[in-house]
């Protein structure tokens, strides 16, 4: 409290939603902890280039995988179609820049063109597993059984 009698109310410089933002002083806060629970899955919708680049390099930096970093990409079927499972360790890299390229024959094989959408989801020990739009939207509407990933 002031000489006044009241709380001393101390005008931030920032306008919120156009209103002025104040703060009252001499208020009790609690100390926050930081958030300790390990995040175990990363999951991004990103679209692919023609090179076979994924926009979105978090998934791979989630995983500690590094440029230059060994990788092995794979397809591995999913009731007649097939998902794309990468993994540390194998005969490709992640690129110079930090993202996952996916090659030609995976992208003609499970029909992903360049600018289709795809999720990808990371998960540590699992590697990550790449879904096109299409396979989502049938495991989602029930038309096909959910697999591996």
């Amino acid at each position: 409290m002031n000489a006044t009698g009241r709380d001393s109310i101390t005008p931030y410089p920032h306008m919120h939603a156009g209103w002025q933002v104040m703060a009252i002083s001499n208020l009790p806060l609690v100390a926050l902890q930081p958030l300790t629970v390990p995040v175990l899955l990363h999951c991004v919708v990103t679209p692919i280039d023609a090179r076979g680049r994924l926009a979105d390099s978090s998934p791979a930096r989630f995983l500690g995988l590094a440029p230059g970093h060994p990788i092995s990409i794979t397809a591995v079927p999913h009731d007649g179609r097939q998902i794309i499972d990468v993994r540390p360790g194998g005969p490709n890299a992640v690129t110079r820049q930090g993202h996952l390229r996916i090659p030609a024959y995976l992208r003609h094989l499970c029909r992903i063109a360049t600018g289709d959408r795809l999720l990808v989801a990371a998960m540590p020990g699992h590697g990550l597993t790449v879904y096109t739009m299409d396979l989502l939207s049938e495991i989602l509407s029930g038309s096909a059984p959910p697999g591996r990933g």
